[in-house]
């Protein structure tokens, strides 16, 4: 009888041992479904920053694209006609050099009819 008192008590130590264990595994299992979660919703956090920055980036990006572009379409309407200017004061110098030079062998032609008359 002894022997089962003993038994008895082994066995209500061991029932409360799995007690405890099951108590414990259930708060662990607690303890990790709330680190889960809370370990999600900070992920899930981190991505949604993550997107409004990308987001905001993406936009400068194209605005700044934009403006580049615009910019190169203005350089080159300003390119091409600081071109058409040039290229009308060469024609005009062009044309000013030609009268001179008419107006110069003009006189030349004179002072050698003159020249010729006196000579």
């Amino acid at each position: 009888e002894e022997r089962a008192v003993e038994k008895a008590a082994l066995q209500r130590r061991y029932d409360a041992l799995v007690q405890k264990i099951g108590a414990l595994d259930d708060q662990h299992q607690q303890v990790v479904q709330r680190m889960s979660a809370d370990y999600e919703a900070k992920i899930s956090q981190v991505e949604q920053e993550f997107f409004r920055e990308l987001t905001v980036e993406r936009r400068k990006h194209e605005r700044l694209l934009a403006e580049i572009e615009y910019k190169d379409q203005n350089h080159q309407q300003e390119l091409q006609t600081v071109q058409q200017k040039c290229t009308d004061q060469i024609e005009q110098l062009k044309q000013e050099q030609n009268l001179a030079l008419a107006i110069a062998q003009q006189e030349y032609d004179h002072a050698c009819d003159v020249m010729k008359v006196d000579g």
